[in-house]
């Protein structure tokens, strides 16, 4: 029993991995960068806090129409290609 084993499909699990690696490095020094560039503390608050604000409210929509037009796939695509 061999399957055959393209270079695809270890892909998305090298990205993910990449990509949350390289967000992991780069989140702790983000308030830094922005205080470097000069930016007062509650802006710097506001800047950290729109992301998780925007997922609370998102996730629910996007997975609800996902659920409703049974495109799974598509939507989660379409999230990683504008995130």
């Amino acid at each position: 029993m061999s399957e055959d084993w393209s270079i695809l499909n270890g892909f998305p699990s090298v990205y993910y991995f990449l990509f949350y690696g390289a967000f992991s490095v780069l989140l702790p020094f983000l308030a830094i960068f922005y205080k470097a560039q000069g930016l007062t503390g509650a802006q710097i608050g506001l800047l950290a806090a729109i992301s998780p604000i925007i997922a609370f409210f998102g996730a629910p929509l996007w997975t609800g129409a996902a659920d409703a037009s049974h495109r799974h796939k598509l939507f989660a695509m379409l999230s990683t290609l504008v995130w």
